[in-house]
């Protein structure tokens, strides 16, 4: 899951050495061994490329992809969505020149028993990204709950975006 853009495409928007992605604990692009759980298999499931003899084939392989990684804690998911809100907005108000072109952002990761009042900026940043055009995909508790009672994060973020 490793986000290649083409030259020039990862400079300029403010973070250094960042074309290969972004680590927000160690603050550049060493995302080697940072993404080898969950977020592998899901990446695998959207864009596994096709038709080499691995196995699978993804449902668009195709895609491009930006892994961010070290969104472990709450102030780190806000630096991880930044990072992906950042790119995105670059590229907008440069009509592509600068930036990436992000359309959504899997969020298959979360806190269990957290409502929205525990983070409310974690999901005030669905509405900003879906301001710059992102849609955020959350997934939900891997335990049968109702989420409206026990609580989730993300999933029980109310948002005002259209795309979120």
């Amino acid at each position: 899951m490793l986000w290649r853009v083409g030259e020039g495409e990862c400079e300029g928007n403010g973070y250094v050495d960042d074309c290969r992605g972004w680590n927000v604990v160690s603050q550049n692009d060493d995302i080697a061994g940072t993404a080898t759980q969950h977020g592998n298999g899901v990446a695998g499931i959207i864009g596994a490329a096709g038709n080499n003899s691995k196995g699978m084939t993804g449902v668009n392989c195709h895609v491009k992809m930006m892994l961010v990684a070290g969104g472990n804690t709450i102030a780190g998911i806000l630096s991880a969505c930044e990072y992906i809100r950042t790119n995105r907005k670059l590229y907008n108000e440069t009509g592509g020149q600068r930036g990436a072109f992000v359309v959504a952002v899997n969020t298959s990761w979360g806190l269990d028993s957290g409502f929205p009042s525990d983070a409310p900026l974690w999901c005030e940043m669905i509405d900003w990204l879906g301001a710059e055009g992102i849609l955020t995909v959350a997934a939900t508790a891997n335990n049968p709950v109702d989420i409206d009672l026990a609580g989730d994060l993300p999933a029980t973020c109310p948002s005002a975006s259209p795309v979120s």
